[in-house]
């Protein structure tokens, strides 16, 4: 329904039930066409309104007044759009309402204009809400807020937070996509390292020059020293001292 001439034709009254001095039918859809001329010969320029008589099936007048055609997508639903305004009386609107069915249209669902606006995008969403809050408007203060959001400057306030919101991660996103690749080496393989611990059994075990007379107690052959957890972890990877000759 979202694209303009693929949804059926749809009519309501604009204007609210009772009496009055003036009743409006309005009709949206691809036969619009078809009904201005069947109803309101001969069909009105565009965007003018003129004085027609609203005719019945068998030719006779049902009521007289304006017509108004809105080609779309210039209408504020984006289709074909015929305004009927004729006098306010129930019974006079019942049967202008009849025979624009009578000729292919069916009966709109409460706000289906303002929800084909926004399929159609004639309105944002905040746009189409604010209609409701106009009509729906209990003060002078209500009405002017409503106005504002349906010409927009809700709207704009949203989109300007949500650029300055997006625009960052989108430049850099950009900057990471447009960079050039860098091809990097595999990294090179570092030799083994002896812990702390290692190191300190080394020197334990590493030969020290014996004093003079002392040859027997000073020597580290003469009574080696108890393996220890540390020294057992290197002696995979540490050499083993050489004997002083």
């Amino acid at each position: 329904m979202s694209a303009r001439g693929r949804a059926d034709t749809i009519a309501a009254p604009a204007t609210p039930p009772g009496h009055g001095g003036i009743g409006v039918i309005r009709v949206s859809g691809p036969d619009a066409a078809t009904i201005a001329d069947a109803i309101a010969p001969p069909r009105p320029a565009p965007r003018a309104a003129a004085l027609r008589r609203f005719l019945a099936a068998d030719g006779g007048a049902l009521d007289q007044g304006l017509a108004l055609w809105l080609p779309g997508p210039a209408s504020y639903t984006g289709e074909d759009t015929l305004e009927l305004h004729g006098h306010g009386g129930p019974a006079v609107l019942d049967a202008l309402l009849a025979r624009v069915l009578e000729l292919g249209a069916r009966h709109a669902r409460p706000g289906e204009f303002s929800e084909r606006a926004f399929l159609n995008g004639r309105l944002d969403l905040a746009q189409a809400e604010a209609v409701a809050d106009l009509i729906e408007s209990a003060d002078a203060a209500g009405a002017r807020a409503a106005m504002r959001s349906l010409e927009g400057a809700f709207s704009e306030r949203v989109h300007a937070l949500v650029a300055d919101l997006t625009g960052p991660a989108r430049a850099s996103s950009r900057r990471r996509s447009t960079s050039p690749t860098r091809t990097t080496s595999p990294p090179r393989p570092m030799p083994p390292r002896a812990s702390p611990g290692c190191a300190r059994t080394w020197a334990r075990r590493a030969p020290q020059r014996p004093r003079a007379g002392a040859w027997w107690r000073a020597s580290p052959w003469s009574s080696p020293a108890r393996p220890t957890p540390a020294s057992r972890a290197c002696s995979t990877t540490s050499p083993a001292p050489t004997r002083p000759s």
